[in-house]
């Protein structure tokens, strides 16, 4: 079954923006990619419904949690 995403950006000011609503877990890799290389902002995309984030973008680093 697909997922729902909506794609944000965060601002320099700390704000987000909302961006896109995707449908399909496929998809969500491309659209962050493609939005990281418009941008140097960070951006994230985030399960509708559970509110997980499943992936970012130009994220700063020291901030990310690894597994």
């Amino acid at each position: 079954m697909d997922r729902d995403y909506e794609i944000f950006e965060k601002l320099p000011n700390a704000s987000v923006r909302f961006l896109i609503r995707v449908h399909g877990t496929r998809h969500v890799p491309g659209i962050l990619e493609a939005r990281g290389k418009e941008t140097t902002n960070e951006c994230f995309a985030k399960n509708i419904r559970t509110g997980e984030i499943v992936g970012r973008v130009n994220a700063d680093p020291r901030l990310v949690c690894r597994k």
